[in-house]
């Protein structure tokens, strides 16, 4: 195996991923035993193959990933190390596919439905602006009322009022649309990301301990054979 990095080397490594013996069969294996270990973690949850030629692919995606990874310079001296690269391959690649499919099948906590709700918002607004400019309108509506707050009890302005003031503060309200728009564009963002590192840290994560156990060593070599 090289030790230096030479592009030639890893597109010939990421060529034969899918050259390893049974490999789709491996893949599938490999995801079946993980969705055991979810079972058992979320009994009341049903964890199926969404799509089997997408499963494999991503599998692919992410040897390819621990590929890159292990020929990265910093990494120069520890490939010199017999044994090293395989363990770390299969590492990486069992790290990023407890990540992956942890995402992507087991339940979802609030935190990250919330998430997709912003995110879809704020992709809405980007592409309909005069759905942001009536929601600028209503904002400018709460702004200027006097009787939004009672007994340090938010109301909600009624249907009307929000026509009225919707008619009274357009002028107002699209002058200052840029800048509003902006804002929201900018809010909508803050709170994903406020979302997201909280979703991270709430995601239940189911790993894989068992990638050697479904591709072995010889795999590993096979794909990186000079």
């Amino acid at each position: 195996m090289h030790t230096d990095y030479n592009p030639k080397w890893a597109k010939e490594m990421k060529d034969r991923i899918v050259q390893i013996e049974r490999f789709s069969e491996k893949a599938l294996t490999l995801f079946r035993l993980w969705t055991k270990e979810a079972q058992l973690a979320f009994p009341n949850d049903s964890v199926e193959i969404i799509n089997e030629q997408s499963l494999i692919q991503s599998i692919i995606s992410h040897f390819e990933s621990a590929i890159d990874s292990l020929l990265r310079e910093e990494y120069e001296e520890d490939r010199k190390i017999k044994g090293w690269s395989i363990g770390f391959i299969g590492g990486h690649i069992e790290g990023a596919l407890s990540v992956d499919w942890s995402v992507k099948y087991l339940p979802k906590p609030d935190e990250y439905l919330q998430t997709i709700w912003l995110k879809s918002l704020r992709q809405y607004f980007e592409v309909y602006t005069e759905a942001a400019h009536h929601v600028n309108r209503i904002y400018t509506s709460y702004l200027v009322s006097n009787e939004l707050l009672e007994d340090d009890k938010e109301e909600e302005i009624e249907i009307e009022e929000i026509k009225t003031y919707n008619s009274y503060y357009k002028t107002i309200a699209d002058m200052n649309f840029d800048s509003q728009y902006k804002e929201l564009i900018s809010f909508l963002k803050a709170l994903e990301i406020k979302h997201i590192k909280k979703f991270v840290g709430t995601q239940k994560k189911i790993k894989i301990n068992n990638f050697f156990e479904v591709f072995n060593v010889a795999d590993i070599q096979f794909i990186m054979e000079s």
